[in-house]
């Protein structure tokens, strides 16, 4: 086989050591791209795991450092690693989804060497300007921004997978970039809902994904025994997991299955009424894609992504946790309701989260020939 392109994807996890939503995006990435006939590089922080490699692809591992994040994030001290890494690999693009300093390091390579490097927004916090508060508290945090910064002006391209994620960036940085909504392959599990009523939350156990209040939620209807809640995802560890655990004693209707693969995941999916997202904070959770893709409804807390849920008729965008009992009840007491709503949800995933579409679109501005970022030479 004729090698089209050499891409290299440097994040810092790869998906068979930390499996989380850009991990998933980024494995995806790496399928297609090695399908098309391009060579796929990964560059990646290693837990030390061994690893299986079932997409055959060339693995960079770099040896994670232990050091206290007391002060910020410190992926900006693998910057020399990257940097050599990449001229040694010479990659045709740079791929990064992940708004670490990881990003500035394959910006800068693209520009010295005349190649393309790709940004891929993960969060709105990638395209957000850290607070004055925010530098004296965690000053790691200023120097990994700056790097951050450097990739969003050297860039020849930025992604983001949501308009929210690009208006902000168009307004903090005066950036453009293209939006792609997150892909997703099409179910293949039988959608099957004649099972006990089944409330759905999935996430690696995170504070800010605060999995207490989907416990919360379980526990006002405690006494409803048509009702089954689920939780699944990695354990966070420590004290936090302990008191999680704790808080889920005495909760009959509370399963909690901790991390699951992703196929056992989605047929779950398939046999759930009710998927709930409690995060403060999100980009667009794969799980959404997930959840609609096998009509689910969901019902998140605070979160809404371009306000999908609400104009779009396939969840509900609570603001409150009073509502959210409120909205998951109505779920449960109008199945007529639900299912209309679960039909739409995957009407909706399957015409904007197509894999085949959107994953072609990603490979086209990765791949083919893109114009030069800004003329923004700004030292990393």
């Amino acid at each position: 086989m004729v090698v089209k392109n050499r891409l290299a994807i440097v994040m810092p996890s790869y998906f068979e050591e930390n499996f989380g939503g850009a991990e998933y995006q980024a494995s995806l990435l790496a399928e297609a791209a090695t399908e098309l006939g391009h060579e796929v590089h990964y560059i990646f922080a290693t837990l030390g795991k061994t690893l299986a490699n079932p997409l055959g692809i060339h693995l960079h591992p770099v040896p994670r450092r232990k050091i206290s994040k007391r002060f910020g994030r410190v992926w900006w001290l693998y910057t020399p690693q990257i940097r050599k890494l990449l001229e040694e690999i010479q990659p045709d693009a740079t791929y990064v989804r992940s708004g670490v300093a990881w990003a500035g390091a394959a910006a800068q390579y693209a520009r010295k060497n005349g190649r393309r490097s790709i940004w891929h927004v993960a969060h709105l916090e990638d395209v957000t300007p850290l607070s004055i508060p925010a530098k004296l508290r965690r000053p790691f945090d200023f120097i990994e921004r700056r790097a951050v910064d450097y990739a969003i002006r050297n860039s020849h391209i930025v992604v983001c997978h949501a308009r929210y994620q690009a208006e902000a960036l168009k307004k903090y940085f005066n950036r453009d970039s293209e939006v792609i909504l997150k892909e997703q392959p099409e179910p293949t599990e039988v959608v099957d809902k004649s099972g006990p009523f089944t409330v759905l939350w999935v996430a690696n156990i995170k504070g800010w994904k605060q999995p207490e209040v989907f416990i919360r939620l379980a526990r006002e209807f405690s006494d409803d025994h048509r009702v089954r809640f689920v939780m699944v995802g990695r354990p966070a560890g420590g004290e936090y997991q302990k008191y999680l655990e704790a808080s889920m004693e005495g909760l009959p209707n509370l399963d909690y299955l901790g991390e699951l693969p992703i196929d056992v995941v989605n047929e779950l999916l398939a046999k759930s009424h009710v998927f709930v997202n409690t995060s403060t904070n999100e980009g667009l959770p794969n799980t959404f894609v997930q959840a609609w893709m096998r009509e689910v409804p969901v019902v998140s807390l605070m979160w809404d992504p371009d306000d999908i849920l609400k104009p779009g008729e396939i969840g509900f965008c609570s603001g409150s946790f009073e509502q959210m009992v409120r909205d998951v009840r109505t779920l449960i007491e109008n199945p007529s309701v639900r299912n209309e709503m679960g039909k739409r949800a995957r009407e909706y995933a399957l015409e904007n989260h197509s894999l085949k579409k959107n994953m072609g679109r990603l490979l086209n501005l990765i791949l083919d020939d893109a114009p030069p970022p800004p003329d923004l030479r700004i030292p990393l």
